[in-house]
């Protein structure tokens, strides 16, 4: 066997030991970049738990609370007769309830508008008038919206008068 064959043969077996070291180095990597991963997934689930445990902790309270409150209302109408008033009386009182519980979460109803807001309402419904002073104006309010904050987090829906002429 010539040198340089011997210089080959000795090459070939340094670059397969090189090999086998790149691929022994690659697989402790990958476990070792698994485990990273795999603790981080756990590190971020826990994290959301308990997110999601602060966050709807307090709205699951008041919602609790609201059921305590129509159940109540559900038993004195069981139990007594009322009159249609104390009826209405208490009924808006769970509303109010209600509206309480939103406001706390800076959910608020949107003050209305007589004018059509493309930007905060949503026409579900067109009636039709031969005056053209209430064209885009709102003719009733089907469903009230609500802001949060600055933002509209529940468009109005409205019916909105069109004007059309007289033919």
């Amino acid at each position: 066997m010539s040198r340089t064959e011997e210089a080959f043969r000795h090459l070939a077996k340094e670059v397969a030991q090189i090999r086998r070291d790149l691929d022994t180095q690659r697989a402790r990597d990958d476990r070792l970049n698994e485990a990273a991963f795999d603790k981080l997934h756990q590190e971020l689930q826990q994290y959301k738990r308990g997110f999601f445990d602060d966050v709807q902790r307090p709205l699951l309270a008041d919602l609790l609370m609201l059921f305590d409150r129509m159940q109540w209302f559900q038993a004195t109408m069981i139990d007594q007769e009322l009159p249609q008033s104390t009826i209405a009386d208490h009924f808006q009182f769970l509303v109010e309830e209600l509206l309480d519980v939103l406001e706390r979460r800076d959910v608020v109803p949107m003050a209305p508008q007589e004018t059509f807001d493309k930007a905060r309402q949503k026409a579900v419904r067109l009636k039709p008038t031969d005056d053209p002073g209430q064209d885009q104006s709102v003719a009733r309010v089907i469903k009230r919206g609500f802001t949060q904050g600055d933002r509209v987090f529940r468009p109005e829906e409205v019916e909105v008068y069109r004007y059309r002429e007289r033919t």
